[in-house]
């Protein structure tokens, strides 16, 4: 006897009734379901159900088929679901397999590397490529990375691919990077602190050197090295390839020649199923060579262009399938399968709406053989019914994702219902008996399924957890559920609590948690805690760093666009150095006369000339600009200087305390600063000062050079105070010399702004008191609270005008009148604004006890008024150089 789905066959195939027809034996089985994810749970399950009970069936024998509106969410979840139904063994024939995803992908990449400009983004996403990358699986890609944005790796191969540009030398290009490697391997660099720069051959090979084309070796630690070699590797031979690839028009038998060594030399499979892809990618360079005549002649570019859209195999091309089928209509249209599973059948989804486009002629007037979308989609159903061998399957979501309402399934399946079962779906209401050919709605959670629990593991034992959770609350007799033991804890009294705990077990931290210190915080580190609490106990108490290195770090791979601009970060730094040296080349101690331009622009050309070699400084056009820009910041810091200090003081240097850089030998470290902090914990204080100088009388100045017209004067002064206590922490008797704080700056006219103040002498014992006090604060808790200094100085100016307020109110004024420029927008913590701001009484006793010396110092007697005429320019930097020495603007409290 014939089953029902065979009848309907055989009635489609005759175009005629075929009588009376059998009554549902399962061969045609309608599955309504709640949501996708269950509809395809179900599917799954009743496959493993039918391969239990049919020893012939194999899972080659089954096809789960996906209308094509419902691909995209059906064809991954599929994937999914099935990998979780214990494995279920399946091929998404729609979907390219991970493996020759990532294989194709890297062949992909190296198709097109020698048609773009060889940028850093373009060579590193080959090279990081998990394919190409585990050549060397002792070495972490993002170490290549860093090398690149540390050597100015930017685009080009050589300096030949810059030779129409504004630069006036190579610092762009691999070439050079990698020559600095290579270089680093065996010559000490900017590491060892050999700033000299070694002579390179330029021009043909054999040419002599050429002293105009110097390098800067790149020194490593030991632990970059490898990284270093595995990149030099890796990327000369990318470079030869884009060179060999681009050189010249060739025949394809040539470029398939290059692409098959440099494939098999660059990508390396890990797996079978790799292996076999890759095998694909260059039996694809073998199709189109037996396709393009030998002897014509092509670019590179459309060598690779032939090669991609043979790299998938072409239109209709998928591997063999293993295990269960998945597909949408199309590619698997009139296959026979044993077991069809059709899922997606849900109304407004199947068929396609009826309708042309509007540019569609046959919108107009149909003609014989016009097919509109849903009479195709319509065709393909049919098709499928005739497909299925023994048993066909058609799913839908029949629930309302939103509103949870009862949904229909699709028209065609309306319609074949109705040809089997008049009525079926008519009878198919909540509560009533389902018709034979509708299966019941599955249940909406899985571990409710007995079929699901079968097959997916988790399934089961989120059945298991349910099913002690009912247990757990039927042994309480209907007692209310605890709260979780963190609010617990909070309510309960700390004895009674202990006795809970230790019933329950419990262990955690305590209730208040010593902070881990990361790193032992400098003096920088203590003003910026002034300057923001919350930055700076980021940056001191867990692994963060600013916003903005890590924006870098993060576009650093990314970046195919040299910097056209300074860094001031570098930059600044570099610039003082330059004027101290400048000062103390005047052949004393002393500095008896004034730096002339000569100096300033000698040793900012030096300077400058090791910043380009090493990526920090722009060249060319941009490097002009710039250097004209150094200088007039250069001779307004030496006028500003010599017009305060007169022509008789030392020399200023910094003192470097603790330690110095390793790279600068000639600086000798003075010893840390020994602190107590509270509890009895010791610090040994490290960091950098600001510029120092002794005057003519005996005197000691603190001068903060700063680069920026923008001014806060008690915020600015924080820097020369903060080297203020670290001097007087140093001095071994009990009082200690005032200090002459200086801060020098440019106005808009380039003269330069002078501002001064006179700190008072503090004794070592106080002076280390307090910076112990501020270390031991800052190491104490995390400060995740916004009180910035800029509030904490309006606060005092109203304070000292005879205003009442609040501190509170000025953090909560300047945090909301959106132009306050904050210090505590740089660093780590994204969105300082959103913290809390302390409490009135806690933030008064915080302001207190962080301020109080800094206030008593900043009400010192200041220096006596002077002029207040502007510098005018002079030397090299404008005009000739004046006799006497300016006048800078000065500013007096």
């Amino acid at each position: 006897c014939p089953s029902l789905l065979a009848t309907l066959q055989k009635e489609v195939l005759d175009r005629e009734p075929a009588g009376e027809r059998p009554a549902p034996d399962g061969s045609l089985v309608i599955l309504p379901a709640p949501d996708p994810r269950r509809e395809l749970e179900t599917v799954a399950a009743e496959i493993w159900s039918l391969l239990r009970d049919s020893p012939t069936l194999t899972f080659a024998d089954v096809a789960v088929i996906v209308p094509a509106a419902a691909a995209p969410t059906y064809l991954p979840l599929a994937r999914a679901v099935f990998d979780e139904a214990s494995a279920l063994p399946h091929t998404v024939v729609d979907l390219p397999r991970a493996p020759e995803t990532r294989i194709h992908g890297a062949v992909t990449q190296l198709l097109e590397l020698p048609t773009g400009p060889l940028s850093r983004p373009d060579l590193l996403r080959l090279a990081t490529h998990p394919a190409v990358a585990r050549r060397f699986p002792e070495i972490d890609p993002d170490q290549w990375v860093a090398l690149c944005e540390a050597l100015e790796i930017v685009r080009g191969a050589d300096r030949d691919d810059h030779a129409d540009s504004y630069l006036d030398r190579d610092g762009l290009s691999w070439d050079q990077g990698l020559r600095r490697l290579a270089l680093g391997a065996f010559l000490s660099g900017r590491r060892s602190g050999e700033e000299r720069p070694f002579a390179m051959p330029g021009g043909a090979p054999g040419a002599p050197i050429n002293p105009v084309n110097p390098v800067l070796s790149a020194e490593l630690p030991a632990a970059l090295e490898p990284a270093a070699r595995a990149l030099g590797i890796l990327a000369r031979g990318l470079i030869a390839y884009a060179g060999a690839a681009g050189a010249r028009r060739a025949t394809f038998a040539t470029f398939a020649a290059l692409l098959r060594r440099t494939i098999t030399a660059t990508i390396l499979p890990a797996a079978a199923d790799e292996e076999a892809a890759l095998g694909d990618a260059l039996a694809a360079i073998e199709r189109v060579a037996a396709l393009v005549p030998p002897g014509l002649q092509m670019s590179f570019r459309t060598a690779a262009e032939l090669v991609k859209s043979r790299l998938d195999g072409g239109p209709g091309h998928h591997r063999s399938p293993e295990g269960v089928t998945v597909a949408s209509f199309v590619p698997m249209r009139a296959l026979p399968f044993r077991i069809i599973f059709v899922v997606g059948l849900g109304e407004r989804v199947f068929p396609a709406p009826d309708g042309l486009a509007a540019i569609d002629l046959r919108a107009g007037q149909r003609l014989p053989g016009d097919v509109t979308p849903r009479e195709q989609d319509e065709y393909m159903f049919l098709e499928t019914l005739l497909s299925a061998r023994d048993r066909i399957y058609f799913s839908y979501v029949a629930r309302d994702a939103v509103t949870g309402e009862r949904t229909n399934p699709c028209s065609t399946i309306a319609a074949l219902l109705d040809t089997v079962t008049p009525g079926a779906l008519s009878d198919a209401t909540p509560g009533a008996p389902a018709p034979s050919l509708i299966r019941s709605v599955s249940a909406l959670a899985r571990h409710r399924d007995d079929a699901a629990c079968a097959v997916i593991p988790a399934a089961a034992r989120e059945r298991q957890a349910a099913a002690l959770g009912q247990s757990a609350r039927r042994a309480a007799g209907g007692t209310v559920q605890l709260p979780g033991l963190a609010a617990l804890r909070r309510v309960l009294e700390p004895a009674a609590w202990q006795v809970a705990a230790a019933r329950l077990d419990w262990v955690g931290p305590p209730a208040e948690a010593p902070a881990t210190v990361r790193r032992t915080p400098t003096l920088t580190d203590l003003r910026r805690f002034l300057e923001c609490p919350l930055q700076a106990s980021a940056r001191i108490l867990l692994p963060l760093r600013d916003d903005d290195e890590a924006a870098d770090e993060a576009e650093a791979a990314l970046r195919e666009h040299e910097r056209l601009d300074e860094a001031r970060l570098h930059t600044v730094p570099l610039l003082r150095e330059v004027l101290v040296e400048a000062l103390a080349g005047n052949g004393s101690i002393r500095a008896a006369a004034r730096a002339s331009d000569a100096l300033l622009t000698e040793g900012y050309d030096r300077a400058a000339a090791i910043g380009r070699l090493d990526g920090r400084l722009p060249a060319g056009l941009f490097g002009r600009a710039l250097r004209a820009r150094h200088l007039r910041l250069l001779a307004c810091w030496r006028d500003g200087l010599f017009a305060t200090l007169g022509g008789d003081f030392a020399t200023p240097s910094a003192l470097w305390l603790g330690a110095a850089p390793e790279h600068r030998p000639d600086l000798t470290p003075l010893p840390a600063i020994d602190l107590s902090l509270p509890g009895g914990a010791t610090l040994a204080l490290a960091g950098r000062t600001e510029l120092c100088a002794e005057t003519a009388d005996g005197g000691r100045a603190v001068i903060a050079l700063i680069a920026s017209t923008g001014f806060d004067l008690e915020r600015d002064f924080l820097r020369p105070f903060f080297t203020h206590l670290a001097l007087a922490a140093r001095d071994q008797g009990d009082d200690s010399r005032g200090s002459r704080a200086i801060l020098i700056r440019p106005e808009k006219d380039g003269t330069p702004r002078v501002d001064e103040r006179v700190f008072p002498p503090i004794s070592a014992a106080d002076a280390r008191a307090h910076l112990g006090d501020l270390a031991g604060e800052l190491l104490g808790r995390v400060h995740d609270y916004f009180l910035p200094c800029e509030a904490v100085f309006s606060w005092k100016k109203r304070r000292d005008k005879g205003e009442s307020t609040r501190v509170r109110d000025a953090v909560l004024l300047l945090r909301d009148d959106n132009w306050t420029h904050f210090l505590s927008e740089r660093g780590p913590i994204p969105d300082p604004k959103t913290y809390p701001v302390p409490p009135e009484a806690a933030a008064q006793e915080m302001v207190t006890r962080r301020f109080g010396p800094y206030f008593a110092a900043l009400g010192g007697a200041p220096e006596e008024a002077g002029g207040n005429d502007a510098a005018p320019a002079n030397g090299a930097f404008g005009g000739p150089e004046p006799a006497a020495k300016p006048s800078p603007r000065r500013r007096r409290r």
